[in-house]
């Protein structure tokens, strides 16, 4: 990265040198892992193998990410991860395996920057690789609800897409209303150039396509991903509208918020979500009368319970901690740490304790650089708009990077409450996001302001 934030940039020679046919299969694999993110796991495996065989073996891909110093920022943390992982298998011998297989599971989270080079360019690859997952989450919940809705007592269950995994489909479906509320004026000028009929079937599939994902994220019954709706998306809205609001109309402006109020406070306030928020204010009570550990165990305590546990252990080991696969190992040994139906916990549902508790202080700011670096790219896009455009006053029209930072944001949000990173899906879809991130900020920013009209 430069003083200013940004990736290098690579020359025109070097994106020439990529071979027409290497490009479109990497962006043929990389537009099918994100249309399987919610749909299928081998669709999500056969993308990005297909998007990591042709950087493999396109030689500008290489030249250009070894001129990244965010590559060998990800290497270096990659060593740190085996390196660790020996360690602890050498310290633990029973838990080898599961030392070797946990450090593979991190390593991978780290394949993102030979992915972005294909998201350079052409210049809209990376939002069309947003749409098409954004399309993926919306057939995989048609199919999915069709599915549900024939079980003999659905209401009893949480949905939870094609996948089944209700909180991260739900968070999904949450990255899904921001991205539409950030992208509303865009789409709203998008239905305007249609004329008469075609003009009310594409509004039509829209509303339909958001009510339909809202079912879905109210029939999940997740807590989780209601927090970026909550914290990211009102000030991202300030962002992307505050300088925009006389363009916007007053009576519009005000139309869309009360819309957005009323969607929100009729998810929080359903049934299926509302009960489950009141289990967390009836558990917290608990807590606060009895202590953590006299408390009855829900989804609540057992995650104060975890949080406890990593933290606590963590402190005797504050540089290294103790190892990508020893959670299961020192849950038996300690038994401090409750079972869930008389298995071990994999994971302590929080991101942050899980990186202190596995890697300690070190490894968790070899990490925390990892995402530094890739906020401080957009930084630096937006601030080359703002160069190139040279005039202060001027809104900044640089939706896409509002968007990613949106993305960026959540998953630190998500994380403070949940853990789900080495599983499939995640996994797909953090590469997809970090290299999304990476491409964008490697690119050429707008040039030009989008007015949005009256």
């Amino acid at each position: 990265m430069t003083r200013s934030g940004r990736l290098r940039q690579p020359a025109s020679k070097t994106m020439q040198a990529a071979p027409v046919f290497a490009d479109r299969m990497a962006a043929s694999g990389l537009y099918m892992a994100a249309a399987g993110i919610t749909i299928s796991a081998s669709m999500q495996t056969a993308g990005l193998l297909v998007a990591l065989l042709a950087a493999l073996l396109t030689p500008a891909c290489w030249r250009w990410a070894l001129r990244q110093p965010l590559l060998w920022l990800c290497v270096a943390l990659a060593v740190f991860v085996a390196l660790r992982a020996v360690s602890a298998a050498n310290e633990f011998p029973d838990t080898a395996a599961a030392q070797h297989r946990a450090a593979m599971d991190w390593i991978r989270l780290l394949l993102f920057v030979p992915l972005a080079f294909w998201l350079i360019a052409p210049p809209e690859r990376v939002t069309r690789l947003l749409v098409i997952a954004a399309l993926g989450v919306v057939v995989g919940t048609a199919i999915a609800a069709v599915q549900y809705l024939q079980l003999p007592s659905h209401d009893s269950h949480r949905f939870g897409g094609m996948l089944q995994k209700p909180i991260v489909y739900a968070f999904y479906v949450s990255l899904v209303f921001i991205g539409a509320f950030i992208w509303l004026p865009e789409m709203s000028a998008w239905c305007r150039h249609y004329r008469g009929w075609k003009q009310v079937l594409l509004a039509t599939a829209l509303l339909s396509a958001l009510s339909l994902l809202a079912w879905g994220f109210v029939a999940s019954r997740s807590r989780t991903p209601l927090l970026p709706l909550v914290l990211v998306l009102p000030p991202l809205l300030v962002v992307r509208y505050a300088r925009h609001w006389k363009g916007i109309g007053f009576v519009r402006g005000m139309l869309g918020l009360l819309l957005l109020l009323l969607a929100a406070a009729s998810i929080v306030t359903s049934d299926a979500i509302g009960t489950r928020l009141q289990e967390v204010v009836t558990s917290l009570d608990a807590v606060g009368k009895v202590g953590l550990k006299a408390a009855e165990h829900d989804n609540v305590t057992l995650r104060l319970l975890m949080w406890q546990f990593g933290i606590e252990n963590w402190l005797q080991r504050p540089w290294f901690g103790w190892g990508p696969g020893s959670i299961e190992m020192l849950q038996r040994t300690l038994g401090t740490l409750p079972a869930l139906k008389d298995e071990p916990w994999d994971h302590l549902h929080n991101a942050y304790v899980q990186m202190l508790f596995c890697f300690g202080t070190l490894g968790t700011l070899l990490f925390g650089s990892v995402f530094a670096v890739l906020c401080a790219a957009l930084a630096g896009r937006v601030a080359r708009e703002v160069r190139q455009l040279r005039k202060p006053d001027t809104p900044v029209s640089d939706t896409l990077s509002i968007f990613l930072f949106g993305i960026l944001i959540s998953i630190l949000v998500y994380s403070l409450t949940d853990f789900r990173h080495l599983n499939h899906d995640w996994r797909t879809f953090w590469l997809l996001a970090a290299a999304a991130v990476t491409g964008c900020a490697a690119g050429q920013p707008p040039r030009a302001a989008h007015a949005i009209e009256n």
